[in-house]
């Protein structure tokens, strides 16, 4: 019997001892084939990546209580989740382990789904050096001076249907609110 990586709590059914972690929660959740990546998966986490950039989500890290249940709900009512819906927190068995598989499910979409925006679109860091740095006075950071988000071209990628500027709006407003503070030399 494969042990969880995840740590769930509640041990799987028979015939699902050896599952991974992400099948066994396709399957308590109610996918089709949840051993392949079938249409009605890729439909879920496509939708759920579209309500993640349209709330502004960067990630479950990122993301407030607020937000993250907002994606929960709007995850509840999509095909095939609905019929298993009413199990969502729950206090049975089968309700705590939908409960528990549902948000792996999800944090794992989060998880992928933020890693694609990182690799999408790259903002580097502002460092000491002014616009008349070692690279010149239009150095590495770009023609808009230094701290000005430069976007990463990526032939293969651009054929995704991804809205970079969404992706650039909140990456740009991530680093609003986090803004990197420059360390004192004198310190």
């Amino acid at each position: 019997m494969a042990v969880s990586k995840a740590g769930f709590v509640y041990p799987r059914t028979a015939g699902h001892e050896d599952d991974g972690d992400i099948s066994w929660c396709k399957f308590v959740i109610g996918f089709p084939n949840p051993k392949t990546r079938s249409p009605e998966y890729n439909t879920f986490r496509k939708a759920m990546k579209r309500k993640m950039e349209q709330e502004r989500i960067p990630g479950f890290v990122g993301s407030t209580a607020d937000q993250w249940a907002a994606i929960q709900a709007h995850a509840l009512t999509l095909p095939p989740v609905p019929h298993r819906a009413p199990l969502w927190q729950t206090n049975t068995r089968r309700g705590q382990r939908f409960t528990e598989c549902f948000d792996y499910l999800l944090r794992d979409i989060a998880k992928k789904h933020q890693n694609k925006l990182v690799d999408l679109l790259r903002v580097p860091v502002a460092g000491p050096a002014g616009p008349a740095g070692p690279a010149g006075p239009a150095g590495p950071a770009g023609p808009a001076g230094p701290g000005a988000p430069v976007a990463v071209v990526n032939d293969r990628k651009s054929s995704q249907n991804i809205c970079t500027e969404l992706i650039q709006s909140m990456l740009i407003w991530r680093l609003q609110l986090w803004p990197v503070r420059a360390t004192s030399a004198s310190g």
